[in-house]
């Protein structure tokens, strides 16, 4: 009788350890996993958008996505920036669904350049497999919005004012990022000339060219680990070095800077704070 009682102690105790071990909830996270050929995105994007208010103006930003068919779970994050500081972050996650569709709308006062990126991710378990799928989409707006000027929002400019007011917003973009390159370079004693330097605004359209000296296979495997580090050590809080976690929220666009040997890629940024971040991914 005792036997049968510990055998039947030893039997329950290897299904739960088999259930546990097997059985893994998912998680409001991004972990990266082989990317499966057999999915793809049907549709991924990201729209900005703005209206006249008054003394102000709306400015909408909808991103959305979908798959053919429901996967495990599907995730989509957009970084909106103003003037190269962040001010909105979205996240949507959803099991056992194809499409995703998020929107936020807000008022603005001040002219200025917005920019928008995107990544739409699916994790999926064919075979009892882990396998992901993923993709990246940007948008951008410049606004004009002053007393000696109408209300005007474009992509790309059509006249000269337009122009001249793009290369005065392009400026100050430029003049808070190299602050926040030189700063963090400054911070973590790293040479410049060894670096290539990326904006992560600029990574759905310029991602092949910044890893050219990788497969495509690799590209996709950098990209998601990528984001699974930004997700975990940005998106959800910056950790700082004392151990304190600041919101992201104000925090300057992620730089993303490419060893020469192409061993290292470093994200530096600047929170709301001033402090300087540094994180890093070994290729």
């Amino acid at each position: 009788m005792k036997k049968r009682v510990v055998y039947m102690a030893i039997f329950m105790a290897v299904i739960i350890s088999f259930l546990l071990y097997t059985y893994q909830p998912a998680k409001e996270t991004i972990n990266f996993f082989p990317i499966d050929p057999s999915l793809s995105f049907q549709s991924a994007s990201t729209h900005l958008t703005a209206s006249e208010s008054g003394k102000r103006y709306n400015l909408a930003l909808r991103v959305e996505s979908s798959l053919k068919e429901p996967v495990f779970l599907r995730q989509d994050i957009a970084l909106l920036y103003k003037n190269g500081k962040l001010i909105k972050v979205l996240r949507d996650w959803k099991q056992n669904t194809a499409y995703l569709s998020q929107e936020d709308r807000q008022k603005q006062s001040e002219s200025g350049i917005f920019q928008n990126v995107s990544f739409h991710f699916a994790e999926a378990h064919p075979n009892n497999k882990y396998t992901s799928v993923q993709t990246m989409t940007d948008a951008h707006l410049y606004i004009i919005h002053s007393k000696t000027d109408p209300f005007q929002s474009f992509a790309n400019p059509i006249s000269n004012d337009q122009g001249e007011w793009k290369t005065a917003l392009d400026r100050n973009l430029e003049a808070v990022t190299q602050h926040a390159l030189t700063n963090g370079l400054n911070a973590f004693k790293l040479d410049e000339k060894r670096y290539t330097v990326l904006p992560l605004t600029s990574l759905p359209s310029e991602h092949k060219m910044f890893f050219a000296s990788f497969p495509p296979a690799r590209q996709q495997e950098i990209i998601g680990r990528l984001w699974e580090g930004l997700y975990k050590n940005y998106i959800l809080g910056i950790k700082k070095e004392d151990g304190t976690v600041v919101e992201p929220q104000n925090s300057t666009i992620p730089l993303l800077l490419l060893d020469s040997n192409h061993r290292e890629l470093f994200i530096l940024l600047t929170a709301g704070d001033g402090t300087p971040l540094l994180l890093k991914q070994q290729l």
